[in-house]
């Protein structure tokens, strides 16, 4: 398991917290612009209503944002805990997870930087990849190669036998 137990905790019930105050406060200040909006008495006072309940929407915003940086977390938990030898590329988890790989790096560096993933290392080179540090021994040794991809010929470096997806057409081909 790579959660931060603390970190998703902690999120878990600030996102919770943040959600209830958030649709409390939207739906009062909703009210009240409908209220103001109606009332042709207190229409003076409708772009006041209007500028709460748009501030009003802010823990509601943050709430779901920490919601979704848990539910990150356990995706990429997901997918390390199914890998073997305790190295992933940009490209196994950028064809795992569905994400461009610049998009992956963002999201994991933020995970592991958070404290939502632990037992994992983040590692920039020629090839990028997430180190597990939590799992068991390797079986065998990791070899990355440059390969072509057989539909547009651009050169993609993967690990040996690993399924990838070429970044510049799409196809996927075995390494």
């Amino acid at each position: 398991m790579y959660l931060g137990k603390s970190a998703m905790t902690v999120t878990k019930l600030k996102s919770l917290i943040q959600r209830i105050i958030g649709w409390i406060l939207t739906v009062f200040f909703g009210l009240g612009v409908i209220l103001y909006a109606t009332d042709p008495a207190d229409r003076a006072d409708l772009p006041f209503a209007i500028g709460c309940f748009c501030v009003s929407a802010i823990p509601l915003v943050l709430g779901y944002r920490n919601k979704h940086k848990m539910t990150l977390a356990k995706r990429y938990n997901l997918i390390f805990e199914a890998d073997e030898d305790g190295i992933l590329t940009l490209e196994q988890l950028s064809v795992q997870s569905g994400k461009e790989k610049r998009v992956v790096e963002q999201e994991v560096g933020m995970l592991i930087e958070k404290g939502f993933l632990y037992e994992c290392t983040l590692r920039k080179g020629s090839v990028t990849t997430v180190i597990l540090s939590g799992k068991k021994k390797k079986t065998k040794e990791s070899v990355f190669r440059t390969f072509t991809c057989p539909n547009c010929g651009a050169a993609v470096t993967v690990r040996e036998g690993v399924r990838t997806q070429c970044s510049y057409c799409g196809t996927y081909f075995q390494g």
